[in-house]
């Protein structure tokens, strides 16, 4: 094998090893208390956004969520993971990214319930 090819062969490596990431894991306690699934206040509502898998052809990639445009709220999920947000009462749209695709989806929620 030449250099040439062995550079190539380093670089397809890298990327595709480079799409296998997932995201920062909560702590036990964290993971613990969310999946007690206690009603949110009264005044709120929670929103449990879960990936099951990469699926298709995503190669393990994160899937970035955002909540009504806000960045604040936007959480990656790797594949088998779940996020909790937690939103005010009302419509909300969340809009999934994965490379340069967005999907958006609208929800109607109600406030003091949870949302999966």
């Amino acid at each position: 094998m030449n250099q040439t090819n062995a550079a190539i062969l380093g670089i397809l490596a890298a990327g595709v090893l480079g799409g296998c990431v997932s995201g920062p894991l909560a702590t036990e306690w964290k993971d613990a208390t969310v999946k007690r699934f206690r009603a949110p206040a009264t005044d709120s509502l929670r929103l449990y956004v879960y990936r099951a898998s990469a699926g298709g052809f995503s190669g393990g990639a994160l899937l970035d969520i955002e909540f009504d445009g806000d960045r604040k709220t936007a959480v990656s999920l790797g594949e088998k993971s779940f996020a909790v947000v937690e939103l005010e009462p009302g419509p909300h749209t969340v809009v999934v990214y994965l490379g340069d695709q967005a999907k958006a989806h609208a929800v109607r929620t109600t406030a003091g319930e949870s949302f999966y």
